[in-house]
């Protein structure tokens, strides 16, 4: 196997071949499980002996006082988990969990990431529109983030980003923040980012928000 180490701030590990051959655990969106069993629950070692090795790493990090944990991505699964910095959860637990529906590019890695293919429940595929979540799973937990004069700013944003060549124009817009339907429920939230025109889910986001995590 080829093992390829990028230097500079991340500390992106990529490992080629990307996982094949491994299992895909069912998730399921209201009790906020992967393979049967809270996402959150999972630290780190336990993740990867469910899922096996990861397509490419990325080490923990702090920036301006902020700590980040390492983030695990599954290309050829369609997932990606990121889990606490070390100095705040020495096992490491997940903290969030994203799920793609649709082939999507990972500009950092410089890879594809298939959609996922395992059981969803909710039964949510790429062929949901955001009404379709809202009328599922009701206008009193869920509810649309779109606002219009913040997709403009997100837009603008970005597209000054790629002139000045900060970003390549690639990858997950930033806009993706507010084209998408949010889920709430008492120990979990789902995010569920569609498309800005057609309003199609392309991914999933199931995270443990901050008001919970004291909890």
């Amino acid at each position: 196997m080829r093992v390829m180490r990028a230097s500079g701030l991340l500390g992106l590990l990529l490992c080629v071949p990307l996982v094949a051959g491994a299992s895909v655990p069912a998730i399921d969106l209201e009790t906020g499980s992967l393979g049967g069993r809270a996402f959150h629950t999972y630290t780190l070692d336990e993740a990867t002996d469910l899922l096996g090795r990861p397509s490419t790493v990325t080490s923990p990090l702090e920036i301006d006082g902020r700590r980040f944990g390492a983030r695990l991505k599954y290309h050829a699964l369609g997932l990606s988990l990121s889990f606490a910095h070390p100095g705040d959860d020495a096992a490491r637990h997940c903290g969030s969990m994203d799920v793609y529906l649709t082939r999507q590019w990972d500009d950092k890695a410089a890879v594809w990431y298939s959609a996922f293919t395992g059981e969803i429940h909710p039964a949510v595929t790429c062929e949901w529109k955001a009404d379709r979540v809202l009328d599922v799973f009701g206008t009193a937990r869920a509810s649309d983030l779109f606002d219009q004069e913040e997709y403009d700013e997100c837009v603008e944003l970005e597209a000054a980003l790629v002139a000045s060549g900060v970003r390549d124009g690639s990858g997950r817009p930033m806009s993706s923040t507010v084209t998408a339907v949010l889920l709430r429920t008492d120990t979990h939230n789902v995010r569920f980012e569609y498309e800005y025109n057609t309003r199609f889910i392309d991914r999933l986001s199931i995270f443990v928000p901050m008001s919970h995590k004291d909890q």
